[in-house]
Order: C-alpha cells, then sequence, then structure tokens
C-alpha cells in the first residue's frame, strides 16, 4: 500500500477523534427552528408575533431568542418590526421557505465532508469512500432543502392529531 493511501486511510478511519467528530445540531440550530416553526403556524395571523410569545410557546430561553431572531432577520428568513404592536413574522411563506435555509441562516454549511478538507489527496479522483461522504452530504442536504417550514407544521399537526387519538384511546 503506498504511503498516500495509508495517509487518506488514517485521516479518514484512524484520527484520534476530537470534541466534534460528527454532524451536531446546536441548540441554536434547535431554537431557530422551533421559533420560526411558531412564525408558521402563526403566519395567516395580520399582526406580528412578540419575541416573548414565542419564547413561551417554544420553550427557548428568552436571553438566547433575541440573537437568533436577529440572525435570522439578517439572513431574510424573518422580517422585524419595532414598536409596541411590533414583532417578527416569515419573509415568505412557509412553503416557500426551506429548513434547510434556516439551519444554514444560525449554523452555517450543513455538513462538511472529510475529503474537502484534504485538498492535496492523491486518491480524491478515484476514491469510493470519498464518495461515499458526498452521497451522505448530497442526501442530507436533499433532505433539508427538500423540507419546507410548512411540511413541518403539517407533521406537527398530524403529531397532535395522533396523540390527541392515542389519548382518547386511553382514557376509554
Amino acid at each position: 500500500m503506498g504511503n498516500s493511501i495509508y495517509n487518506h486511510f488514517s485521516y479518514v478511519f484512524l484520527r484520534k477523534p476530537s470534541k466534534d467528530t460528527s454532524m451536531q445540531i446546536t441548540a441554536k440550530t434547535e431554537y431557530a427552528l422551533r421559533a420560526v416553526l411558531h412564525l408558521a403556524e402563526n403566519h395567516e395571523d395580520p399582526g406580528w408575533v412578540m419575541a416573548r410569545e414565542i419564547a413561551e410557546n417554544q420553550n427557548i430561553p428568552p436571553k438566547f431568542l433575541p440573537q437568533i431572531l436577529h440572525t435570522l432577520k439578517q439572513a431574510e428568513v424573518v422580517v422585524a418590526s419595532r414598536g409596541a404592536r411590533g414583532g417578527f413574522r416569515l419573509s415568505r411563506t412557509p412553503a416557500e421557505l426551506s429548513v434547510g435555509e434556516v439551519v444554514e441562516a444560525v449554523g452555517g454549511p450543513v455538513l462538511t465532508k472529510p475529503c474537502d478538507k484534504d485538498l492535496s489527496c492523491e486518491l480524491k479522483p478515484t476514491c469510493p469512500i470519498c464518495g461515499l461522504w458526498s452521497e451522505a452530504h448530497d442526501s442530507m442536504l436533499g433532505v433539508l432543502h427538500g423540507t419546507s417550514v410548512w411540511d413541518l407544521v403539517e407533521r406537527k399537526r398530524l403529531a397532535q392529531k395522533s396523540s390527541g387519538h392515542a389519548m382518547s384511546i386511553i382514557e376509554t
């Protein structure tokens, strides 16, 4: 086995694990998705949704929400209005906004491929492992960008119906 093959193999499989060896969904990303979900559920209402309401209804610590909403505003995921009757709204309809856009707005690129870090890898053009990472990357992006915020609203409604149905069976 040539030295470059060993170096590639050891980089991908034998390297010492760091503290962050896997893709992790941060609390910030989770809170951003919850906030956007809440705004999506209230999208048809003519008024603005206050940050306090979002925090209370989505169990988001109030001290973190302003920073998250500011980031979402900068990424044009939400729009804001100041004043006593101000608050937040989605910048588009929930069906036009993908989960991937929200995730990337607060967390940056979703997943990096190990092969992208090793630009000098001689095996890259023919490496089946690099191909596997590319497929996993593309699949993850496909799911996140192929799922709209409206899809999340529908999933929540379905889960609530199923949960309510299960409770009625248990109670009888």
